[in-house]
């Protein structure tokens, strides 16, 4: 509870962790403007979302699918990127072994995907989600611990801004390696098969237009 209390995401506390503001970001605000000009001929957008990083393995990514379970549009993402892949038991084994805890995924709230949705509904649908990098999974308790660690460096970043002092410089360089190591050999293997999922999610999207179906709303 107190995990998810942490990271689900909130509009009710400005001060406290996952603050969502209070007023449109200026991001979500360039997404919008963006999807207004789609042609109106579309009928389907295929949503990738690139996120890092969950310690538990190199060799896998975590597929964090937010389309109805067992709906048409989470079977699209199934056939993107494997039933293996989005199932949400896999999905929350391996979420449970990168935080060092069980529970499963959080609750969430304000999450981008759901915001295109809405944007382009009814005329248009959206399949697809938050691929998640890995690293090498760490011992459970050092996994708690990191993950408090970025949290407080996030809060820190949202409230003062300081990215510019001695402090702020050093903080950065810890986030940083937290969320993207700068290790080469890591970039370079984890670029190599992000293209992999780019081009299966491409394709899919192609063949998905190609279909010319009618929108599905879930």
């Amino acid at each position: 509870a107190v995990e998810n209390a942490l990271s689900a995401g909130q509009y009710g506390w400005p001060t406290g962790v996952g603050y969502g503001g209070g007023q449109l970001e200026w991001s979500s605000g360039v997404m919008e403007r963006i999807l207004a000009r789609l042609n109106k001929q579309v009928r389907h957008i295929a949503y990738l979302d690139w996120h890092s990083l969950i310690r538990c393995g190199t060799d896998d990514f975590v597929y964090l699918n937010f389309n109805k379970p067992g709906g048409q549009l989470f079977g699209r993402c199934r056939s993107w990127w494997g039933a293996e892949n989005v199932d949400p038991a896999i999905v929350d084994g391996k979420w449970d072994a990168g935080l060092g805890r069980d529970g499963g995924r959080p609750d969430r709230n304000g999450i981008l995907m759901w915001g295109v949705q809405r944007c382009v509904a009814p005329a248009m649908d959206v399949a697809g989600g938050v691929v998640e990098f890995t690293d090498e999974a760490i011992e459970p308790l050092m996994q708690k611990v990191e993950n408090l660690r970025a949290m407080l460096l996030s809060r820190y970043f949202v409230h003062t801004r300081d990215i510019t002092s001695e402090r702020g410089k050093k903080f950065y360089w810890q986030s940083r390696e937290l969320w993207c190591p700068t290790d080469e050999k890591w970039q370079d293997k984890a670029l190599v098969q992000a293209q992999g999922i780019f081009q299966k999610t491409v394709q899919g999207a192609i063949e998905w237009a190609a279909e010319n179906t009618v929108v599905v709303q879930e």
